[in-house]
C-alpha cells in the first residue's frame, strides 16, 4: 500500500479487500521515520480493525537502539517472513 499518503493507502485497502478478497496486509514498521503507532497511522488501524483483518508487521526499519540490541529484528521478522500457510 501506498503508505507515504494515507487517503492512497486506505483507498487501495479497500480495493484489495473487496475486489481481491485479500483479508492480510503486511506492513512496515514505519514510514520515512515515523512508526504506523504513530497518530497519522491512526485511520488505518481503525479501518483494519473495522474489516477484521490480520495485520502482519515487519520489523525492518525500526531504529530504537533496544530492538537493535537484542536482534528483535530478525527473531521477529524472519519466521513472518518464511512462513507459509497450509491452505492452497
Amino acid at each position: 500500500m501506498p503508505l507515504q499518503d494515507l487517503d492512497l493507502a486506505l483507498a487501495e485497502l479497500q480495493r484489495c479487500v473487496e475486489q481481491l478478497r485479500m483479508r492480510v496486509v503486511n506492513l512496515p514498521v514505519a514510514v520515512r521515520g515515523t512508526y504506523l503507532s504513530a497518530p497519522p497511522f491512526h485511520s488505518l488501524w481503525e479501518e483494519i480493525a473495522r474489516r477484521e483483518l490480520v495485520a502482519l508487521v515487519h520489523p525492518d526499519g525500526a531504529t530504537d537502539p533496544w530492538y537493535q540490541q537484542y536482534s528483535l529484528w530478525n527473531s521477529v521478522g524472519q519466521p513472518v517472513e518464511e512462513a507459509s500457510s497450509s491452505r492452497p
